[in-house]
């Protein structure tokens, strides 16, 4: 019965975090709250790893950036979703990155073709927080006008280098940020400006 009852209160987090990312997407900058999940690895917080479980798979092409590339993370990823080995990160799906000061150039990813624009590297950004950082105006798709939001930890050039991916639509990178138990969605679509960029 026990075992039952777990596998079911899996699959209901893994629908959750499917919704969560799924809205995150269709309205950026909006913080939504996803279920806990047990056994998560010392390096991610409660979002990054629901996300992580209800997005890999064992074809998924993943990077871990040094934060997260611990034997711990590894293995669950490998026993959980059956992720078979770690990709460069020009060559990955999914980036996951959890020491976000020291995040790569954004052209270090892979950015897709005019011919299959969805090749293109998500990343998955764990930050210190959502609401604490430097604000930056989103206006595209899915915004009524602007919204703001203000993650924090992020390298000073980062906003920057999202113009510059917003103008290659429908080319260029996706990314969600997390923060314990919240994310929001980035989508390429979406422009981001602060009063530095």
């Amino acid at each position: 019965m026990s075992g039952k009852s777990s596998r079911s209160n899996a699959a209901y987090q893994t629908q959750s975090t499917f919704r969560a990312v799924l809205r995150a997407f269709s309205y950026p900058g909006e913080i939504i709250s996803t279920e806990p999940f047990s056994n998560t690895p010392t390096a991610m917080g409660d979002s990054l790893f629901a996300a992580a479980l209800c997005l890999l798979d064992n074809e998924t092409k993943v990077w871990l950036d040094p934060a997260l590339n611990t034997q711990e993370v590894r293995d669950i990823l490998r026993m959980q979703n059956g992720v078979p080995q770690l990709s460069d990160p020009s060559e990955a799906d999914f980036a996951l990155i959890a020491d976000a000061p020291a995040l790569l150039d954004l052209k270090a990813f892979r950015f897709g073709t005019l011919l299959e624009p969805n090749l293109s590297t998500t990343l998955l950004i764990q930050v210190p927080s959502l609401t604490d950082g430097e604000p930056a105006s989103l206006s595209g798709p899915g915004i009524k006008d602007e919204k703001s939001i203000a993650p924090s930890g992020l390298p000073k050039w980062f906003w920057s280098a999202w113009l510059d991916n917003a103008s290659k639509f429908p080319l260029g990178l996706d990314v969600i940020f997390f923060d314990g138990a919240r994310l929001t969605g980035l989508p390429r679509s979406v422009r981001g400006t602060t009063k530095c960029s």
